[in-house]
């Protein structure tokens, strides 16, 4: 995920917190998910306490949303192209 620095950092923590919204990343390559704090905070989670998994983030989903996202990234990961998604969360 880019690190943001000074003002933009600032401008996305305060946009996280007033929507109750977070963004995160995968790479698949790496099998590596990162999360923006607005997710930790939704998620329940500390940072540097808690270290990010797909299964672990898909547990958060309500079932029609994981049917979903499994859908949507699929075809993404065949089309070889990012996707974004809103979800309802448990």
């Amino acid at each position: 995920m880019q690190e943001f620095s000074g003002e933009m950092q600032d401008a996305l923590t305060t946009l996280e917190r007033s929507a109750h919204a977070g963004i995160w990343t995968y790479d698949v390559a790496d099998d590596r998910l990162q999360w923006s704090d607005g997710i930790y905070q939704i998620c329940g989670r500390q940072r540097g306490k808690y270290t990010p998994t797909l299964p672990g983030a898909l547990e958060h989903y309500a079932p029609a949303s994981r049917r979903l996202f499994m859908r949507t990234g699929v075809k993404a990961l065949d089309r070889g192209t990012g996707f974004a998604l809103d979800v309802e969360l448990v």
